[in-house]
């Protein structure tokens, strides 16, 4: 995920949803076509434009969120 810089050109976070795709294809994991069509609806676009920023927000909170019920369980 860190490679997703690179693809904005134009610092604007926000790369073509085929530049997210090849990102996620090269530096995560390969998805199935139908994989990428349940993705898709998911990130905040702005018509071919995936907003990179927002969806490591959301990855980042998810992890936290994560983390905070197995410190809870742990704590209890």
């Amino acid at each position: 995920i860190s490679g997703i810089p690179a693809f904005d050109k134009d610092n604007s976070s926000r790369i073509s949803s085929t530049e997210f795709r090849r990102v996620l294809d090269l530096f995560c994991f390969k998805l199935t076509d139908a994989q990428w069509k349940f993705i898709q609806p998911k990130l905040n676009m702005m018509g071919d434009r995936v907003n990179y920023c927002m969806f490591l927000d959301n990855y980042i909170l998810t992890e936290m969120e994560v983390c905070a019920v197995i410190i809870f369980y742990l704590c209890d």
